[in-house]
């Protein structure tokens, strides 16, 4: 069995680096900006990304990352790192956390 990197290569920077200090995934009203050695479709998929983060946090009686992982293949720290922008989530997290907020 291959192993899958969430990792997109693509990305010079990490998703948090497109907002203020410690906004990713926390405040819902912040915006991104376009950081140096960034891009305008790398702050568009971090702004969703902190978009779905905030609303996975916001909601009460979600499944727990543990959960989500064990459900859709991926590990509590992939998950733990994503919802605080330390790496881009990937299509397997997306769709967990699309699926645990709808």
């Amino acid at each position: 069995m291959r192993a899958i990197n969430h990792i997109d290569g693509r990305r010079a920077l990490l998703p948090r680096d497109y907002f203020a200090d410690h906004a990713f995934g926390t405040d819902g009203l912040a915006t991104p900006s376009i950081p140096e050695g960034g891009d305008a479709a790398s702050a568009r998929i971090a702004w969703f990304q902190h978009k779905l983060a905030c609303r996975y946090r916001q909601g009460h009686g979600r499944p727990s990352g543990a959960a989500l992982g064990r459900t859709y293949g991926f590990s509590r720290s992939v998950f733990s790192d994503s919802l605080r922008g330390a790496r881009w989530m990937g299509e397997t997290v997306m769709v967990a956390l699309l699926d645990a907020t709808r």
